[in-house]
């Protein structure tokens, strides 16, 4: 095992091959996507944001303005604020207490399933997941041993439900393929949570 962050993200590159097939879910800024590029040249990536604003600048990125969900919907509602930063998917509502309301959209929306066929992918050799909350959705709908390893920020900080005891054990075993190299609570800004959690496939 070889643990490393990229972006903030801890992924194995002992499970990396040298021309991966990566899945970068949340790419604003295309940090993770680009330090990837750096170690594995030859890798094939392909990045999903439904912001309006991201522009993909590289030509080593397959990039999809859509976002990654649990259940199939062509279209969602998009929350999205001035940075970019906590972008969410969600019911179009009012935001009582916040400083800024979102700026809303309807963006295209993608199943795990959906995207691989389109992009005729088999297996992914790595799969980073920091989608603002959608993360739960897809994991519980994940629809086998389609990855080789899965680097996840839970967005569980102000969620109590997630947070509850006996959530992620149930997670676990939705997940019976997969092992848990790494998920414990941090701080980030003002929130405790688990914002860096690693899953590999089990040999």
């Amino acid at each position: 095992m070889n643990l490393r962050a990229l972006a903030s993200h801890t992924v194995d590159l002992e499970l990396l091959p040298e021309s991966p097939v990566v899945l970068d879910v949340g790419c604003r800024g295309f940090d993770f996507s680009h330090e990837v590029l750096e170690l594995r040249p030859q890798a094939r990536v392909i990045a999903l944001d439904p912001a309006p604003d991201i522009v993909s600048f590289s030509r080593y990125v397959e990039f999809w303005r859509a976002a990654l969900v649990g259940t199939g919907s062509a279209s969602q509602s998009f929350a999205h604020f001035s940075t970019g930063e906590g972008d969410f998917i969600s019911e179009r509502r009012h935001m009582p207490g916040w400083d800024k309301q979102p700026e809303w959209s309807n963006v295209d929306c993608y199943t795990i399933g959906e995207l691989m066929l389109a992009e005729d992918v088999k297996h992914f050799d790595l799969v980073k997941l920091d989608c603002e909350g959608s993360e739960f959705a897809i994991l519980e709908n994940w629809p086998g041993p389609i990855a080789t390893q899965i680097s996840v920020e839970f967005h569980d900080w102000d969620k109590p439900r997630y947070r509850a005891e006996g959530y992620y054990e149930a997670l676990w075993k939705m997940l019976p393929s997969y092992r848990v190299v790494q998920h414990e609570l941090s701080k980030q800004g003002e929130g405790v949570g688990h914002w860096d959690s690693l899953l590999v496939l089990a040999k």
